[in-house]
């Protein structure tokens, strides 16, 4: 019996000396009773035996020892068990940080007379954290500067693209022969090609930094995909395919959905096939999925290049290209593909692609839309300037030459401008800052107002305060923005300075016209 009881004994010290970790028991007083081998050689002591009698204040700094010493007491206050991290430094000076489980423990009458402790390394573990912490960090500051640069270099290319494209226009009035109205097409063409790609590039970093605004709304489905087709005639009609629409007359006429990402998904799958495909025929097939209920299927089929299947998952990647840029094959960064994708996601739809090398290609969208059409009404009764409807503010202006203010701090931008409004028979001014916007209104009225936002001295929204304040009753200028932020977030923020609406940099010619026009202040020919 004797014998099984020493075997039992040194059983249980030969687990204990080999637990993974230190283990340790003290009496109330913080007195070490016994450690396992582990502990007594991060003491450095000849054997476990020689712990008892000591506390932590043999072992470690002063200030180290209070605070493993306060924890001691508040489990054995707290008469339960705790997990805490303890921070020591030992012998060698350096500093290591333990997850230590502590439990007190209690005689028979309940009362406390010390506590089992078992204390594992988790230095590396902490130091690996604090790495992964400083390398998120880095990431995210590389990501925002990423994103800040892309933003920035959207913005300081729109105001020279602006005066490259409205030069162009204006230019194409006075050259009189045909290779010189050809080239300043070309100059056209070529300005409206980056602007597209500064688009691709400035909502590539929206989608990717998760900045993309879904706002769902009422949408007719057959009239966006009319608007879309009609968009992307010409591009059809130039490589001279055949194109086939079928739209299911099972569709709603009106479906709840965040119609910019459903515009964009069907856009650029439609530019997709086009750009890939040089003979045969595209398909664009709009119906209601089987599975599951209120879910829009949207088909697009090629009879183009194809896809190898091993390239399935990586054109959805951004800036993924099947052929490199320098081959000059197609035009495009490749970021079409992948801002579907993001825009299905952004929608809880799904995506599938089918495709055969030299056969074509078939991209199947499931898109999930409601039916709750008051859902929406109550949404938009909250933002009652979200749609702005200011034709009835000018109507009395519909006759006459209106007096219209530019302001802008470019001189190629503000020259542009104003050559491109005199030529729509309206009488304007100039002014390059705020300051001297302020001191022309104090002489003079004017029917419209284009207020740049980006001004040396004042910005163009407190200006646009200042404007408002100045105005008597019955007075209203119309102010329309003027600048190459193009998030919708900037423009509500013009809006809310008292803006009337806002065009954003590069515009053009159409675009004054077209603007002019929904107010009814373009003159009569």
């Amino acid at each position: 019996m004797n014998d099984e009881k020493q075997l039992d004994s040194e059983l249980l010290k030969y687990i204990i000396d080999y637990l993974p970790g230190n283990m340790y028991w003290k009496n109330n007083k913080s007195q070490f009773l016994g450690c396992n081998k582990n502990q007594a050689d991060l003491f450095k002591l000849k054997s476990p035996e020689c712990v008892i009698g000591t506390t932590d204040y043999d072992y470690y700094p002063r200030e180290y020892a209070v605070q493993v010493v306060e924890n001691d007491k508040q489990v054995m206050r707290s008469k339960t068990k705790q997990v805490l991290e303890e921070t020591v430094i030992h012998s060698d000076n350096k500093e290591k940080i333990y997850l230590s489980q502590k439990l007190p423990l209690q005689d028979v009458q309940g009362n406390i007379y010390g506590l089992l402790g078992l204390s594992l390394d988790i230095t590396d573990r902490k130091e690996a954290e604090a790495a992964l912490r400083i390398a998120k960090q880095r990431a995210e500051q590389a990501s925002q500067a990423k994103s800040q640069f892309i933003m920035n270099m959207s913005h300081d290319a729109r105001t020279p693209l602006s005066g490259i494209i409205g030069m162009a226009e204006i230019l194409s009035d006075h050259v009189q022969d045909e290779e010189g109205k050809k080239l300043v097409q070309y100059i056209l063409k070529s300005g409206k090609r980056f602007s597209v790609l500064l688009d691709e590039i400035l909502e590539f970093s929206r989608l990717d930094n998760n900045q993309e605004e879904q706002s769902a709304s009422v949408v007719n489905v057959q009239q966006l995909v009319a608007d879309i087709v009609d968009l992307v005639s010409a591009s059809i009609y130039a490589k001279h395919l055949k194109f086939e629409l079928d739209i299911n007359v099972n569709l709603p006429d009106k479906i709840v959905i965040c119609r910019r990402h459903l515009y964009r998904i069907i856009l650029n799958l439609l530019n997709n096939a086009i750009r890939f495909t040089e003979s045969g025929k595209i398909i664009l097939a709009v119906s209601l999925a089987p599975q599951p209920i209120n879910c829009l299927k949207v088909v697009v089929q090629d009879s183009g290049m194809g896809i190898p299947k091993n390239k399935f998952d990586v054109i959805f990647e951004p800036f993924s290209r099947l052929h490199p840029a320098y081959e000059g094959k197609h035009q495009g960064v490749g970021l079409g593909l992948y801002m579907v994708k993001k825009f299905v996601e952004n929608c809880r739809g799904k995506i599938f692609v089918e495709s055969e090398e030299g056969k074509g290609s078939i991209f199947t969208c499931l898109i999930p839309f409601s039916l709750d059409y008051d859902s929406v009404e109550l949404t938009n009764a909250k933002n009652p300037r979200a749609t702005l409807d200011l034709k009835p503010m000018l109507v009395l202006h519909r006759n006459k030459n209106l007096k219209i203010l530019v302001v802008d701090d470019d001189e190629i931008c503000r020259l542009v401008t104003e050559k491109m409004l005199k030529k729509l028979h309206h009488d304007v001014e100039t002014a390059a800052s705020g300051g001297e916007v302020l001191r022309k209104l104090h002489a003079m009225t004017y029917d419209f107002i284009l207020m740049d936002i980006g001004l040396p001295d004042i910005d163009g929204c407190e200006v646009t305060r200042r404007v408002r304040a100045l105005e008597n009753n019955g007075q209203h200028a119309i102010i329309v923005g003027l600048t190459a932020h193009v998030f919708p977030e900037y423009k509500q923020k013009c809006v809310d300075a008292g803006m009337d609406t806002v065009l954003f940099k590069p515009f053009s010619m159409n675009d004054f016209s077209h603007l002019l026009t929904a107010y009814n202040m373009s003159r009569k020919e």
